[in-house]
């Protein structure tokens, strides 16, 4: 793989991390037709927008008021974990991203700084 082409994939990685999105449901799950879609199955949802910082959370009664409400904390927790894996990612990505630049343009970026390491004086 050439650095552009590495870039290009980067640039990609980027694009999917815009909206994050967390689900609990309790019951049958068909993850290829969603939870919401299948009878008897309850679920609380949240969708983060990277970009804007919105936050959507839909939540079924059980979970407010019924039997699932001890689950609103697990998914509350679920969201803060999920935050800070997408934290982490972008980090990385930056990280990739300029060492990608660096190897298909080494002159482009410039070095960090470097403190000098003056010698001991005498005295």
């Amino acid at each position: 793989m050439t650095p552009l082409e590495f870039i290009d994939k980067l640039a990609q990685a980027l694009e999917n991390l815009v909206t994050l999105d967390i689900r609990t449901v309790v019951g049958a799950v068909d993850w290829d037709k969603g939870a919401a879609n299948l009878p008897g199955a309850k679920e609380m949802r949240s969708k983060i927008r990277l970009i804007g910082g919105d936050i959507t959370t839909v939540i079924d009664p059980a979970f407010a008021s019924g039997d699932l409400q001890a689950l609103r904390d697990f998914h509350l927790s679920r969201e803060k974990e999920g935050a800070a894996i997408i934290q982490n990612n972008v980090e990385v990505l930056e990280k990739l991203m300029l060492f990608a630049l660096k190897l298909n343009k080494p002159d482009s970026i410039p070095p960090k700084p470097v403190q000098p390491v003056l010698p001991a004086t005498k005295g």
